[in-house]
């Protein structure tokens, strides 16, 4: 399915123009899809890294009894602050 798009208004040096209908001619396509693979091309080519996602370092794994240990000294923490 084709991407919808949208009609834009643009002001180019006439030079430019000329350059680009030659462009469009002599790959057989028309300046309007000659200006939308290069725009294309453009931004694909120029697209911003994405953040990287955030690490988290959880620690050596825990056996069960240390699991339980951790949990009943956090319970005993909440408690003692109340």
């Amino acid at each position: 399915m084709a991407e919808k798009q949208r009609k834009t208004t643009t002001y180019l040096r006439e030079t430019d123009i000329w350059r680009l209908d030659a462009m469009a001619r002599k790959l057989g396509i028309t300046r309007a899809e000659l200006l939308r693979r290069i725009v294309s091309e453009y931004v694909e080519d120029h697209r911003p890294e994405r953040e990287p996602l955030p690490v988290f370092d959880l620690g050596e794994p825990m056996t069960l009894e240390e699991q339980e240990r951790a949990l009943d000294e956090a319970i005993e923490r909440k408690a003692a602050r109340r």
